[in-house]
């Protein structure tokens, strides 16, 4: 709200401008000609400056959709780096997709995983300001990192300090 302020300080004299030499009776006609040239060209640069101030909105991205991260993956688009393929991936993409395991709310979120070739390695894409787990292979099936376990019982089941939080679709 206070930007549209500044924009019509940039307006408004530019106006006020055009207003005053157009209107003004008492100039001689070769000074007023003169003048309305001026005015003409002096209005429109004011009336311009204020249109580009109207177009800048401190801290937003001029561009639209070029969201990248630091590994140049467009997150606007989807895509998270992925530090096991090295690469960027879409998560929504992947063949083994997760759900929230207590779908009692509203809104459910989703999430993904993908395995290392030799299957040592798993990485789980889950919502979150961390974008990604990358677990181990504890065998029987298991992968784990810190609190997380990620199990086979039937379909993939990702668990949090022994609760489970996401499931295999």
């Amino acid at each position: 709200m206070p930007f549209i302020f500044v924009r019509l300080l940039f307006l408004i004299p530019g106006f006020m401008y055009i207003r005053f030499y157009f209107c003004h009776p008492k100039l001689p006609e070769k000074h007023y000609i003169y003048s309305m040239k001026r005015s003409i060209l002096i209005s429109g640069f004011l009336c311009l400056l204020g249109a580009a101030a109207y177009g800048q909105v401190p801290g937003m991205s001029p561009v639209a959709g070029n969201e990248s991260d630091t590994h140049g993956c467009d997150g606007t688009a989807g895509f998270v780096y992925s530090s096991l393929r090295k690469e960027c991936i879409r998560p929504s993409d992947q063949r083994i997709q997760l759900i929230q395991a207590d779908t009692s709310g509203s809104f459910i979120m989703g999430g993904a995983i993908i395995f290392s070739d030799d299957g040592k390695k798993a990485e789980v894409f889950i919502p979150g300001p961390r974008k990604s787990l990358l677990l181990s292979n504890q065998g029987n099936g298991t992968w784990k990192k810190g609190a997380y376990l990620l199990s086979k019982p039937e379909k993939y089941l990702l668990q949090e300090n022994g609760t489970a939080i996401y499931r295999e679709k």
